[in-house]
């Protein structure tokens, strides 16, 4: 993740500093945080086309957030959980995702990806402690950024070379032995007739976890050890108008649900060492921006991104007995299986980028590019403790899989380059007809094409690249946003966006294990583009002490790409059993209609009390197997609330409370029985003491994490919730909460 904070550079190639540039906020009669997300440039929240949530760098400090994960927590509207794999995904607005693909994530304008599962990495991956602010959309993104901008869009702004001018140094400690060390520097000069900036960061984290720890109901508390560490460095340099990075991450977390939880051998295997996935990922990125004339700037870029991501994990098979000796004594054998995992990746693109202002009341956007995602090595093997080869998982096949597919049936993982590339354009015009008037239209295509060699995949046929689905996405975006006066917004929105199929998706096959049972799920390179189309509105306005606002929106997901059980003409009854599923086309639609109510009282500096509501009424409709059911685990009511005391300039205390409605599951689980999941809220209590020390350079901030030491948990992803192994619940239902965890952090400015 760090890697990811390295694409800080992306919108600094600009002539001039985005963050710094004049804006048309006096039409507006407002005197707002600037935003880039919404459309590439800089604008106030009241001018952005899209609902957009900031939280600066203050506020996160405050508040004592760890993660990105942290600050997403507080909004109404989104859902943070995991995955059985340890990953924090973010549920936007009742939509869901196993891999965390249909929110997309931003570096600095830069979407930032892997190649596989183009996951959205929240949690520890990034360094918090180099972030200027995070800008957050709920809605649909296509529109600008194409693919996976579905629910929502997170755009991670860090600190830059002209916002720095000097050191930033930060340190967080806390529960599970937790170490998390950042310092970013930059700065810039004129050197001759350049003008240089320069930045870099590094970043050490550290958590081992408590060790050994099982709950009463011999589930182990997975989130209470949850050992891992990275490493990351990167800089950028921008020499007049010229930018160019280089960003490294290594980055190490456990699995959560690979670890059987009936034995000790399982929990004992916790170890990133041992247990986890392994991130080495590496960016680079590379544009000019030349302005002909002082309203137009023309930006061409050339990217490129590297994941390397390997895992491995164990797991206990039992104990095996020889005969017995005459004297009664014998001789017994551990049986485990070994597995390994290989995930890499190569992305890169380029492309052109228009910025265009005839005047102040007018304003365009548009370009073009094209981008290419090619597997280098993507596997899965398992080994026995003897080191012999059991079974393939997955792999990109060499032939068509059937009952009796072996391991060499499967490419060489290492010659694997099976590759996906689009081509896309897109364009916007912002039209201001009168002050306080906004009117926005843009669209953006896309195209998958065939750019990769032959790769036989599925049902006996020698199937090609070109029959992986190429369909043209469409998606527009109209906005009218209308402020009579500087007290007031109002929005109304429509918005579609898409989804394209993963290389997980589309292109792997999963092979069978030594019971007969499929090892993992099958890609289809058939499946549709998921799409959404999204219509909200929003008012907002403050007086006095007193800020208030009201969103409402109507969703509907098509084509909804997900895990699904398909007849299998080998063995249909481990097929319900849930060994045999595809990634298919979901045959319902899932409609959601939401909205979301909050409300800020001040008292001055002193007292700051901010309450919010959302409510998320999904269902799934127009018949299919899902026809009828709730949006699974997605609470349909969830309210936030901080308060915020600070009796003095420096010191300031904040209590923050999530509390969440029942989480439906007992539909998505008719064979097993299981209720849904319980209502559950949280407490977290942050601490700050600001401009200590020389030149009030320092700042500390403690607290609490789960203040109530709330027992709580998150269910794994709806495709796992019916596995069984020899007629038992394979995974636990639900993936244990944190539990109440001390933090401190001291940050330094220099």
């Amino acid at each position: 993740m760090i890697s990811l904070a390295l694409t800080i550079a992306a919108r600094a190639a600009e002539p001039i500093d985005p963050f710094d540039e004049t804006d048309e906020s006096e039409l507006f009669g407002l005197d707002e945080t600037l935003v880039t997300v919404a459309s590439r440039y800089a604008q106030t929240t009241a001018q952005a086309p899209s609902i957009v949530t900031v939280i600066d760098n203050k506020t996160m400090r405050e508040r004592g957030y760890r993660t990105v994960s942290d600050a997403l927590r507080d909004l109404p509207g989104i859902y943070v959980w995991r995955s059985d794999e340890g990953r924090d995904l973010a549920s936007f607005r009742g939509v869901i995702a196993s891999d965390n693909n249909k929110v997309l994530l931003l570096v600095d304008g830069v979407p930032w990806y892997d190649g596989v599962y183009t996951h959205a990495f929240i949690d520890d991956y990034l360094p918090i402690g180099i972030v200027k602010q995070i800008e957050v959309i709920k809605g649909p993104g296509s529109a600008i950024y194409g693919t996976n901008a579905f629910a929502g869009v997170i755009n991670v702004v860090t600190w830059d070379a002209a916002s720095l001018q000097g050191a930033r140094v930060r340190w967080d400690v806390g529960g599970n032995s937790r170490s998390d060390l950042s310092a970013v520097l930059g700065g810039t000069e004129r050197v001759g007739t350049f003008d240089v900036g320069m930045s870099g960061y590094v970043r050490v984290l550290q958590m081992q976890g408590f060790g050994l720890d099982e709950g009463p109901d011999l589930r182990r508390n997975v989130l209470g050890e949850d050992p891992r560490n990275g490493i990351a460095a990167g800089v950028h340099l921008t020499v007049q108008n010229l930018s160019v990075q280089i960003h490294h991450v290594d980055y190490r977390r456990t699995y959560l649900t690979r670890q059987w939880a009936d034995n000790p051998f399982g929990a004992l295997g916790a170890e990133t060492d041992t247990t986890g996935v392994h991130n080495h990922d590496t960016m680079f990125d590379l544009r000019y921006a030349w302005a002909p004339t002082s309203a137009i700037t023309i930006t061409p870029h050339l990217s490129s991104q590297r994941h390397d991501d390997p895992g491995a994990y164990y797991y206990f098979t039992g104990i095996t007995t020889e005969d017995p000796e005459l004297d009664g004594t014998g001789t017994g054998t551990l049986g485990y299986r070994i597995v390994e995992t290989e995930k890499n990746t190569r992305r890169w693109g380029y492309g052109l980028d228009f910025d265009a202002r005839p005047g102040i009341d007018h304003h365009v956007v548009a370009g073009i590019g094209n981008e290419e995602t090619s597997s280098l090595e993507l596997a899965d093997y398992s080994y026995d403790q003897d080191g012999n080869v059991k079974w393939t998982g997955y792999g990109l096949p060499e032939v068509a899989p059937t009952a009796d597919v072996q391991p060499a049936d499967f490419r060489d993982p290492n010659s694997a380059n099976a590759k996906l590339c689009n081509v896309f354009a897109y364009g916007q015009y912002e039209w201001i007809p009168a002050p306080g008037l906004q009117i926005v239209a843009g669209g953006r295509v896309d195209r998958r094409y065939t750019c990769g060699p032959e790769l036989p995949i599925i049902d006996g046929a020698q199937v090609a690249l070109t029959d992986v689905n190429h369909s043209l996405q469409a998606s527009p975006r109209l906005a009218l946003l209308l402020v009579p006066n500087q007290h007031l917004v109002a929005k109304v929105l429509y918005g579609e966006a898409f989804r394209y199929g993963t290389m997980r998706e589309v292109l792997v096959l999963a092979n069978r294990k030594d019971d007969g049972r499929w090892a993992f799920t099958n890609g289809d390179p058939g499946l549709l583009p998921e799409r959404i189309r999204t219509a909200e509105a929003e008012v907002r306005g403050h007086t006095g002490p007193l800020e208030a606002g009201v969103n409402v929106y109507a969703s509907q997901v098509t084509n909804e790409i997900d895990k699904i059980l398909v007849p299998d003409p080998v063995d249909p009854v481990q097929q319900q059993a849930g060994w045999g599923s595809r990634y298919g086309n979901v045959d319902s639609d899932l409609g959601i209609v939401g909205g979301e109510i909050d409300a800020t009282v001040k008292s001055g500096d002193l007292v700051t009390l901010h309450i919010a509501y959302a409510l998320a009424l999904t269902r799934y409709t127009g018949g299919g197997e899902w026809d009828g059911r709730s949006q699974y685990e997605f609470p349909a009511q969830m309210g936030k609330g901080q308060l915020r005391i600070a009796p003095t300039d420096h010191l300031s205390g904040t209590l923050s409370s999530e509390v969440y409605g029942a989480r439906p599951r007992a539909e998505w689980s008719p064979t097993a029985g299981n209720e849904d999941g319980a209502p559950f809220g949280l407490l977290n209590l942050a601490v700050s003491l600001d401009d200590l020390g020389p030149d009030g350079r320092f700042a500390i901030t403690g607290g609490v994490r789960n203040l109530a030491s709330t027992d709580w948990d998150t269910g794994v992803y709806r495709d796992m919730i019916d596995m069984v192994d020899n007629d038992a619940a394979e995974f636990p239902i639900g993936l244990q909460g944190e539990p109440r965890l001390v933090h401190a952090m001291v940050e330094g400015r220099f």
